[in-house]
């Protein structure tokens, strides 16, 4: 690319991201990046010329973010991006500023501790209930409602679960392996239009997240019926007809059985909360939490603590607490 004195951030990030990003990350992490520089980025500097862009402009961006109530990781990510571009166009002798040089970037979220969303044990033994409720012929009012409960007892991802075969079921001896992920992705087109597909990635998101994951009781007895309604090849999570199931199509099943228990909207909760509910259950019972942030795939316990230390027992918050006195 040739950068003129009228080019602008905006064109030289896009051929940024076009010819050396795209290429070299999954789909789902480029259409994160693109959504970055499209939403953080580019309404902010976007027609600031390339060649004129320097510390101010980047330090005016982190307060207009700041202002709109972007979270800092948020911002650090904007900033990031803006970094690496000009890094690869230094490199290759197209251009000599360096925006971000010195700028002090926020780093972290909102808070040390985030706000999670989860359900309570006796929340839980409602909704399982009703996910195993029936007509009166017999035939279940949720053909996926086995889904649910698999998901409230192994702490999966959603999308792990959506890319699980029955290969990856060991129910004799009660272990799942999950090394794929289904991610909904950009299906782009000549035309510069696209349209959202799924997509199965022979990968997890991070790489801690290849691991084995027991199978409990009321899992097992899921995944048994999920096999005798659909049988034990391809997706389990699939639709009678062997289509896989989206996204979509598990929130719009957990919403309905949220709505049907009674629930007020306020615990309408998306269905990342079944994993923090799976997460924040064992702890409050003193789970060990280097095991239960083995389960979830954490990269580290220090992550797994943040989200979860309120609902540790006293006596473990005690204990870990005296690493802050190292």
């Amino acid at each position: 690319m040739v950068i003129k004195k009228t080019t602008t951030v905006e064109e030289i990030m896009i051929a940024w991201l076009n010819e050396i990003e795209r290429p070299n990350l999954k789909p789902a992490s480029f259409d994160r990046k693109e959504n970055t520089c499209k939403f953080q980025v580019f309404p902010y500097i976007g027609n600031t010329p390339a060649k004129l862009l320097c510390n101010n402009d980047i330090e005016n961006l982190i307060q207009q973010l700041l202002q709109k109530g972007y979270a800092n990781s948020t911002i650090k990510k904007a900033v990031e991006a803006v970094g690496c571009c000009y890094r690869y166009y230094r490199l290759h002798g197209k251009l000599s500023n360096d925006p971000v040089l010195g700028v002090r970037v926020p780093s972290g979220g909102r808070s040390k501790y985030r706000h999670v969303r989860f359900f309570l044990p006796e929340q839980v033994a409602v909704i399982q209930k009703e996910c195993l409720r029936t007509h009166g012929n017999g035939t279940r009012v949720y053909p996926q409602g086995d889904l649910i409960i698999i998901l409230l007892n192994t702490g999966m991802r959603v999308g792990e679960l959506l890319a699980l075969t029955w290969r990856d079921v060991d129910l004799h001896g009660r272990m799942i392996n999950i090394d794929k992920n289904s991610v909904r992705v950009k299906q782009r087109k000549p035309d510069g239009s696209y349209e959202f597909v799924q997509i199965v990635q022979d990968s997890t998101k991070t790489s801690s997240g290849i691991r084995y994951v027991p199978i409990n009781q009321t899992a097992h007895d899921a995944f048994l019926r999920l096999a005798e309604l659909t049988g034990r090849r391809g997706f389990i999570a699939r639709s009678r007809t062997g289509q896989p199931l989206l996204i979509g199509n598990i929130e719009r099943t957990l919403l309905r059985i949220l709505r049907n228990c009674g629930y007020p909207r306020e615990y309408w909760y998306n269905v990342h909360a079944l994993r923090h509910t799976f997460a924040s259950n064992l702890l409050r019972k003193g789970a060990d939490i280097k095991k239960v942030s083995e389960i979830l795939g954490h990269s580290t316990v220090k992550f797994t603590y943040d989200y979860y230390i309120h609902f540790m027992p006293k006596d473990y918050t005690d204990t870990v607490n005296l690493l802050d006195e190292l």
